[in-house]
C-alpha cells in the first residue's frame, strides 16, 4: 500500500494569522493595500468609504450601487446602521432605498452573490486599542465622527493605521475637496476629539462609532490515500478583532451549508453538501467530503462554498423634516468560495 499523502492547503487571506490567544498590538500599523474613492456628491461620504472596503476586499463595487442598499439620501445622508446592513446585502437582498430607484438592486450587488461578516459598534467611552487591534490584522474601521474641530458636521471615513510613537491615526478621507488630503493623518488628541460624535436623531445615542467588515475564513485540509481523497473543511462564525469578539455583536444566524465542487471525472463516496441548524458566534463547523478520481490520486480543482444565513434589522432612524429611515428586518447569506488545487 503507498503512504498516505497529506495536502495542507494555505490559504492567503488578508487576516488569516488572528488567533484566540492574547493579542500583542504592534506599536504602529499601516494598511497600504486599501483603494481610495472619492465622494460623487456631498452628502455620500458613507457610500465612498463603503466602496474603499469593498475595494479592499477584491469587490468592484461603486458609489452609485451602493447608494441605494445604504438608503443614502441628500436629505440625511447614511445612518451608521445602513452601513453594517450593506456590508452584509447578497443574493438573498433587494434593495430599500427610494432616492434612486432606477440603480435598485434586487439579488445582492452584481458579480457578488455573498455578504462579507460586518459589526458595528459604540460607546461612551473612547476604544482606540480595539481599533488599533483591528488595524494590525489588517481590517479597516469605517469611523463616523466630525468633518472638523471647526465644523461639528457628521463624517465617515477609513481608519488604516496608526503610529503610537508619533500618536497618530491614518485615515481615507472621502471628501477631496477643500484642499482636504485623501490620506488624512490625525494626532490621537485630535482624531478622538473628532471620533467623540453623537449620531443626531439616531437611536444609537452613543458616540465613538466604527464598523468592522471582513469576509468569512474558510479551511481546506486534503488527505489522499490511494485514488481516494478525503477533504476537511473548517470555518469559524467569530470576530477576529480580540475587543470586538467579547461583545457577541454577530448577528444570529438560521442555519449553515457547505457545497463541495469536484472536477467532473471524480465521484463522492460521501455526500457532496453539508448542512447545519443555527450557530453562535464563536462556534467553528467542520465537514468532511470523500472524493474517489480514477487513474491514480486526485488532482484538479476543487471549491467548498461555505454560506451562512443569518437574520438581523435596522431600527427606525431619523425624524427630521418628516423625513425618516423606516425599520427593517432582512435575511442575507454571508459566504466565501475556497479553493484547493492540488
Amino acid at each position: 500500500m503507498k503512504n498516505p499523502i497529506v495536502f495542507i492547503i494555505l490559504l492567503a487571506g488578508i487576516y488569516s494569522w488572528y488567533s484566540c490567544y492574547a493579542y500583542a498590538i504592534p506599536s504602529e500599523y499601516l494598511i497600504k493595500t486599501v483603494p481610495y474613492h472619492r465622494q460623487v456628491t456631498d452628502y455620500n461620504c458613507g457610500d465612498a468609504s463603503l466602496q474603499m472596503v469593498f475595494g479592499y476586499y477584491g469587490q468592484d463595487i461603486n458609489q452609485e450601487q451602493i447608494d441605494d442598499v445604504a438608503r443614502t439620501s441628500k436629505h440625511e445622508g447614511t445612518s451608521s446602521y445602513d452601513i453594517v446592513r450593506t456590508a452584509q446585502f447578497s443574493i438573498l437582498s433587494q434593495s430599500q432605498g427610494t432616492d434612486k430607484k432606477k440603480k435598485e438592486l434586487n439579488h445582492g450587488f452584481p458579480n457578488y452573490p455573498y455578504g462579507l461578516n460586518a459589526v458595528g459598534y459604540s460607546s461612551n467611552e473612547e476604544w482606540m486599542d480595539g481599533l488599533k487591534s483591528a488595524i494590525s490584522l489588517n481590517i479597516p474601521i469605517i469611523v463616523l465622527m466630525h468633518y472638523s474641530l471647526e465644523d461639528p458636521g457628521g463624517h465617515f471615513r477609513v481608519v488604516i493605521g496608526y503610529n503610537d510613537d508619533l500618536e497618530t491615526i491614518t485615515t481615507l478621507d472621502p471628501w477631496d475637496r477643500d484642499g482636504q488630503p485623501q490620506v488624512y493623518t490625525l494626532s490621537y488628541s485630535n482624531f478622538t476629539a473628532l471620533w467623540n460624535y453623537t449620531e443626531k436623531d439616531s437611536p444609537r445615542g452613543t458616540p465613538f462609532f466604527g464598523v468592522a467588515i471582513w469576509p468569512l475564513n474558510v479551511d481546506i485540509v486534503a488527505f489522499s490515500n490511494g485514488n481516494q481523497t478525503t477533504f476537511n473543511v473548517k470555518f469559524d462564525y467569530t470576530n477576529p478583532i480580540p475587543f470586538l469578539s467579547e461583545l457577541q455583536l454577530l448577528p444570529k444566524t438560521l442555519g449553515t451549508i457547505t457545497n463541495f465542487i469536484a472536477p467532473k471525472d471524480s465521484q463522492f463516496v460521501s455526500a457532496s453538501s453539508y448542512t447545519t441548524g443555527p450557530i453562535n458566534e464563536g462556534d467553528t463547523v467542520k465537514s468532511l467530503f470523500v472524493v474517489n478520481c480514477p487513474g491514480g490520486s486526485c488532482h484538479g480543482l476543487f471549491i467548498a462554498n461555505v454560506e451562512i444565513l443569518i437574520q438581523a434589522s435596522v431600527p427606525y432612524t431619523y425624524d427630521r423634516n418628516h423625513y425618516y429611515y423606516p425599520p427593517y428586518s432582512y435575511i442575507d447569506v454571508i459566504g466565501y468560495s475556497e479553493e484547493a488545487k492540488i
